[in-house]
């Protein structure tokens, strides 16, 4: 494990840290019948790990690629309106969801892969009574879709 790590960027280990408390404060302000302050520290949480991870000048080519732009301003556009507050937060996260789902809705494949290799969740994820709704609702990973040059494109 100490091999896999080490290789690992630091700005990547915050990265990953960031987006991860993000997704956990999203998750509690929508248990706390969607809090904007928590919906907005999970915003600019996620936002920051994002761009930690990929770094500024990738993040920004991702998100303001002419072919994505029309699912970047709704997801851009729904954290400004979450941050706003008020009754703008219902309506902000649905465009946020809206917008998230649309960008980075090719990568859940590569997650669901990603996960299946962690031991415990693995296994979990590969059950015969989970592994085919997972795979009919998220997608597989073929070895044709797993070539680094269809990968390059997506990032």
């Amino acid at each position: 494990m100490q091999v896999i790590a080490g290789s690992v960027s630091d700005n990547t280990k915050i990265g990953v840290f960031l987006m991860v408390l993000g997704t956990v404060f999203l998750w509690l302000g929508v248990m706390f019948l969607f809090d904007s302050v928590l919906l907005g520290l999970g915003n600019v949480m996620f936002l920051s790990g994002f761009v930690f991870v990929f770094g500024f000048a990738k993040a920004t080519r991702v998100l303001m690629k002419k072919s994505r732009l029309r699912f970047t301003v709704p997801f851009l556009g729904g954290i400004l309106l979450v941050l706003l507050g008020g009754w703008w937060t219902f309506f902000g996260l649905f465009l946020e969801i809206f917008g998230f789902l649309n960008l980075f809705g090719n990568f859940f494949p590569l997650l669901l892969f990603t996960l299946r290799q962690v031991p415990f969740v693995g296994d979990v994820l590969s059950h015969p009574m989970v592994a085919p709704h997972l795979d009919r609702f998220v997608g597989t990973i073929t070895s044709k879709r797993a070539d680094a040059d269809e990968f390059h494109d997506k990032v």
